[in-house]
């Protein structure tokens, strides 16, 4: 943990001062980048990459990033962050969450990164980080031991409980709250940060449209990965369906980090995924073969 905690504090250090020699330093001479939604956006190489940094530096020319957290395992990390600057269109600071979904080279530098951020969604920065943060985190700077009964959590059950998550939600979206939901669990989404849902009985409304608005047979979640650590559990996904049963199969791409509890249930839920940018299934490249592609 501690060499991807330095390279995350390094990473956030030049984010903020020098984006296009941070690529240079931090990332592999192929490193694969791209948007964790859309894998066709994806860019090979530094230059590349350093081409991405630089505009977005001309359109938010004051911004930071602030890692909130890090799941680690093997050659693979996920970064959950918070991201501040202003634009010239901006009153005041403003503040957006973002995700990192990173795969380690064997000299620990970043091979592959698939992002979320969506500056679009940022509103004012007035205490986002508490109302995005309130929910457990795994310490990212500390190596306290795990409580007892994060123990026996094996990477083999988080990759069993992601999978029986996106069968269920799958098949029926309400029961999958039903039976994998605390009754008191918070649901939050990085497209409307500190708006979220409040209790499983707002969850399972939600769902109940949602179902309405994908139904079945099409509608489907797929585990593209899965990263665990105690009480935390970062799913890589797609999802796919037919708006209102009807037209083209689409498919999103996004990332969930679930918080459980004792009794491995879902506490806290928090969604980097937009189903507003789901594109037809027929004009990209099969989730296996995108990841195949990837080092």
């Amino acid at each position: 943990m501690a060499g991807t905690v330095a390279l995350a504090q390094r990473f956030s250090d030049l984010w903020a001062t020098g984006p296009v020699a941070m690529v240079a330093e931090l990332y592999s001479s192929d490193a694969i980048s791209e948007d964790l939604t859309d894998p066709s956006s994806r860019v090979v190489g530094i230059e590349p990459r350093q081409e991405v940094e630089a505009r977005l530096f001309t359109r938010i020319p004051n911004h930071t990033i602030e890692v909130l957290a890090i799941l680690e395992l093997d050659d693979r990390a996920v970064l959950e962050c918070l991201v501040r600057g202003s634009s010239s269109v901006d009153p005041c600071p403003m503040a957006t969450p973002a995700l990192l979904w990173w795969q380690l080279d064997a000299e620990g530098g970043i091979a592959r990164e698939q992002a979320w951020l969506r500056w679009d969604a940022r509103r004012p920065d007035d205490g986002l980080d508490d109302l995005w943060a309130r929910s457990p985190r795994p310490q990212i700077l500390t190596t306290a031991a795990p409580d007892a009964d994060d123990e026996v959590r094996s990477q083999t059950f988080y990759r069993t409980l992601a999978e029986h998550l996106a069968g269920s939600w799958s098949w029926d979206p309400v029961l999958a709250d039903q039976a994998l939901y605390d009754e008191d669990c918070v649901i939050e989404s990085a497209l409307r940060p500190g708006a979220g849902l409040r209790g499983r009985a707002a969850l399972e409304a939600a769902d109940a449209a949602l179902a309405l608005r994908l139904p079945r047979p099409d509608r489907r979640m797929t585990v593209l990965d899965v990263i665990g650590q105690g009480r935390t559990l970062a799913m890589r996904i797609s999802l796919e369906g037919r708006e209102a049963g009807q037209g083209p199969q689409l498919r999103t791409h996004g990332a969930l980090v679930l918080t459980l509890d004792g009794s491995d249930r879902v506490t806290s839920s928090r969604a980097y995924l937009d189903w507003d940018r789901a594109v037809p299934v027929a004009d990209e490249a099969t989730d296996e073969a995108q990841d195949a592609a990837a080092p």
